[in-house]
């Protein structure tokens, strides 16, 4: 009973799947090479993969090494394993360009590099795995190929930052410039060791700077060293001075300044002792002489009219005095602590009446000019 067609193509097709281990389609058919286990071969025909457009690529989990157009892309895709690869655009990062005269171009990203010697008989290029390529020429030279990548990545020293270069734009770095710490989370501008999340070693210019408020204990704005003295905002509007955790200075609205005090009600508002050392000069330009506490630490000094307290800190062997006619009213306190008489140039009226007396041994004298002579009132 003769088998029918199907069943023939069965049994034909049986040996050929047990025994066969290669596949041969089209023209030369008994021609096959060893390590193929498929073999395509036409003039005039082509093998078609399947065809996908892009979203029913991306929903197919094939095994590793598969491959498919895109339609879309226009383009063969091939499976890593986890994701797609265009194949069109893949690139090893390797590119020499004959330049037609005996030399050939290298695009390095540390700038081009031209090889020459033409013609090569017996050369090679070895890649380092490093970025990095091994040419060797007909006369056993070597060269080294700086690409800067390795399998189309950008690869150099732990926190730095790639930029173009000057010359071809290729990837560039320089850590000393502008580096990122990724441990610590920090940017370094002109230093690569940075120790805070930002920090720039030289001049630093903006149009604007904003910070937060800040308080007295921890100002916004402080020193290196001194986290608890510069400035800070108490409140919208004011601004504060601080040194060690105390407020010194309050600027608030109205153009009313606090020294000591944090609510002026002038627009010089002072919450302690005054002492100035020059003059004050009213509005319609009368001037009040006012000085400090005066020390004369030499071996002769002078008390001035602007004078209110001296003290005498060393041996002093003389003292001039203001004449008293001239200075009627003020007053004079002198401490010496000198430890030898001190003289006088001028003589003062002593409390019981006596005159004429010159010297001052210690301790604290007063004096008040009458308008003739000065007149001990201690």
């Amino acid at each position: 009973m003769p088998l029918s067609n199907s069943k023939f193509f069965f049994f034909f097709l049986l040996p050929v799947q047990l025994l066969v281990c290669q596949v041969k389609i089209g023209d030369n058919p008994d021609q096959i090479d060893e390590f193929s286990l498929l073999e395509l071969e036409s003039p005039n025909k082509a093998l078609v993969l399947t065809r996908v457009n892009k979203s029913e690529m991306e929903m197919m989990r094939p095994v590793e090494g598969a491959l498919v157009y895109n339609t879309d892309e226009k383009c063969l895709f091939y499976y890593q394993g986890s994701s797609w690869f265009n194949l069109c655009s893949e690139s090893t990062g390797l590119s020499i360009i004959e330049n037609e005269d005996g030399t050939f171009t290298f695009p390095g990203s540390e700038g081009p590099v031209t090889i020459h010697g033409a013609p090569e008989t017996n050369t090679s290029i070895i890649n380092n795995n490093d970025g990095t390529y091994t040419y060797i020429n007909e006369r056993n030279e070597e060269q080294i190929l700086n690409t800067g990548i390795i399998g189309g990545d950008h690869v150099g020293t732990s926190g730095s930052v790639f930029f173009a270069n000057d010359s071809n734009g290729a990837p560039f770095e320089s850590n000393e410039d502008f580096f990122w710490d990724n441990t610590n989370k920090r940017l370094g501008i002109g230093t690569n060791s940075p120790s805070n999340e930002l920090e720039v070693d030289g001049i630093l210019k903006s149009a604007r700077i904003t910070s937060s408020f800040g308080t007295a204990s921890f100002p916004s704005y402080h020193f290196t060293g001194s986290f608890n003295s510069g400035m800070f905002a108490p409140s919208a509007g004011q601004v504060g001075l601080v040194s060690e955790g105390r407020e010194v200075v309050r600027v608030r609205d109205g153009n009313r300044v606090g020294i000591m005090v944090s609510n002026p009600e002038a627009t010089l508002h002072v919450g302690g002792n005054l002492i100035v050392n020059g003059a004050i000069i009213e509005r319609g330009g009368k001037k009040t002489e006012t000085t400090a506490v005066k020390r004369i630490e030499l071996t002769t000094g002078a008390i001035y009219p602007s004078d209110h307290t001296v003290i005498i800190s060393k041996k002093t062997a003389k003292i001039s005095l203001p004449p008293a006619p001239r200075n009627e009213g003020q007053i004079l306190i002198i401490k010496d602590l000198g430890g030898a008489p001190t003289e006088l140039s001028v003589p003062y009226v002593n409390l019981d009446g006596s005159k004429f007396n010159f010297t001052i041994d210690g301790g604290v004298l007063w004096l008040q000019s009458d308008g003739v002579n000065w007149q001990r009132i201690n």
